[in-house]
């Protein structure tokens, strides 16, 4: 560990791995910097590492510089051993997991495909550390003119003679194995979630228009649109900004802001969903529901299974009607959710895609279950005259009414009440059942250990 004021390179000891830190300890975020074939740990990067730890352009971050010989510093022995320079590095980020909130990775050229291994055996190697976690300390993976797929300057005939070959032909066993570990385990993208997958951890690219040996393919093979960001520069100046004020340093920083945010946001869903994880109910209070979220906003689609996981604990099991679970012959709960403003506006529409259309085609369920209760919730800040709208909807002469329910909210927090309130409707309806115990929708004291405020932050 080299503890600094200001940046400055250091000579490498056996490990070839030098952590730098601030005088103060480690600070939230930890930047991995690793070079390419033929390169070396500081002169790859020119002033890229000063700039990250110096924070002239971003928020400070502690700097590790990660060395391996390659290319002519290793032609005498046949070339580069490049899983055990992986593996070291990857035993490196293991150990320095525990102190840092998100470790973002740097990488040039072969370097890209060394660090995106060196992940990989990272993440198999925590997996059993990490179980408890909601992801893992890698936050993202940024690639200078990484052969993704490959580089035909690498030809098979000197892969023999040249082992980094092996992993820079094009398609190689290594790069096909890189991909399909990140396709099957890794959400790459920048999003609020994994969507499916285990990991998220988005990988970004940088690439060179005057690039002449990883072609633009190559580089950017497999990464969506608004993670690349192209420059005018070749293969190796890309990687050597001189000033903060360069486009790679700002479109790193913007980059790693952006990430943290959605990154906080998935933790933070994600250790709320663990906190109001079902148990299993030890009553007959069990019925099946659905949701039909008219709005662009997945927030309300949350809030809906936050409230079937509240009625938990009152013994009262609401399957989703797209849980293997739930009941396909019953369904006992519909939700459908409409933007105000869009209800307001489609009061003089017409068509299929009209909020009025909408609230027939939800009414109309009804005479396909016996039992169904549909309540219509407009939200957002217009949702009582909203509301009004709806039930002059309703007074069309639909049946039946008795059986429908229209009551808006302003903010997810009221939202999963009214969801509370149609829930015990359900109950309240079923005489073949006891009644249950009082559900918490009015005392926020009663909420779970993760209150709703700080579940839901700042998207309402």
């Amino acid at each position: 560990m080299i503890e600094q004021e200001s940046f400055e390179s250091a000579a490498f000891d056996q490990l070839r791995f030098n952590l730098h830190t601030s005088l103060t300890g480690p600070r939230r975020r930890l930047a991995i910097f690793v070079h390419g074939f033929g390169g070396s740990g500081y002169c790859t990067w020119a002033g890229f590492p000063a700039m990250m730890f110096d924070g002239f352009a971003c928020e400070p971050a502690d700097v590790a510089i990660f060395d391996y010989p390659s290319g002519l510093r290793a032609l005498s022995k046949g070339g580069a051993r490049l899983r055990a320079h992986s593996r070291r590095l990857a035993a490196g980020i293991l150990e320095l997991s525990g102190f840092y909130e998100s470790i973002h990775f740097f990488c040039h050229s072969l370097g890209g495909l060394v660090g995106q291994r060196a992940v990989i055996d990272f993440l198999i190697d925590s997996s059993s550390s990490h179980a408890a976690k909601p992801n893992s300390t890698v936050a993202a993976i940024y690639a200078f003119a990484c052969p993704r797929a490959g580089t035909g300057l690498a030809h098979p005939v000197l892969s023999p003679f040249v082992r980094e070959f092996r992993w820079l032909g094009r398609f190689s066993d290594e790069c096909e194995e890189i991909e399909r570990y990140f396709s099957n385990h890794v959400e790459s993208r920048n999003i609020g979630g994994t969507v499916g997958q285990t990991y998220l951890i988005p990988r970004y690219v940088c690439r060179g228009a005057a690039d002449g040996v990883v072609n633009s393919f190559s580089a950017a093979f497999g990464i969506p649109s608004s993670q690349i960001e192209d420059l005018a520069g070749d293969h190796t100046d890309i990687a050597k900004p001189t000033d903060s004020d360069f486009p790679q340093v700002r479109w790193a920083c913007k980059s790693m802001a952006e990430i943290e945010s959605n990154r906080d946001q998935w933790i933070r869903q994600t250790n709320h969903d663990a906190n109001f994880r079902p148990q299993k109910a030890d009553s007959s209070h069990v019925y099946t529901a659905q949701i039909h979220n008219y709005t662009a906003d997945s927030v309300w689609d949350r809030a809906y299974n936050v409230a079937r996981q509240m009625a938990l604990r009152s013994g009262i099991t609401v399957h989703d009607s797209d849980e293997p679970t739930a009941s396909s012959d019953q369904l006992d709960l519909m939700v459908a959710v409409h933007d105000s403003n869009k209800v307001l506006s489609g009061a003089s529409q017409a068509g299929d895609d009209s909020s009025s259309t909408l609230v027939q085609q939800a009414h109309n369920r009804q005479n396909e279950h016996r039992r169904l209760i549909v309540g219509f919730a407009p939200v957002g800040i217009n949702h009582e005259p909203a509301a009004e709208v709806i039930r002059s909807w309703l007074d069309t002469g639909l049946e039946p009414l008795s059986r429908t329910f229209v009551e808006g909210a302003q903010a997810p927090d009221g939202f999963i009440k009214v969801v509370l309130r149609w829930i015990l409707l359900l109950v309240g309806r079923d005489p073949t059942k006891p009644p249950p115990a009082p559900l918490p929708t009015n005392d926020r004291s009663q909420l779970l250990p993760t209150s709703v405020d700080e579940y839901f932050g700042d998207l309402r």
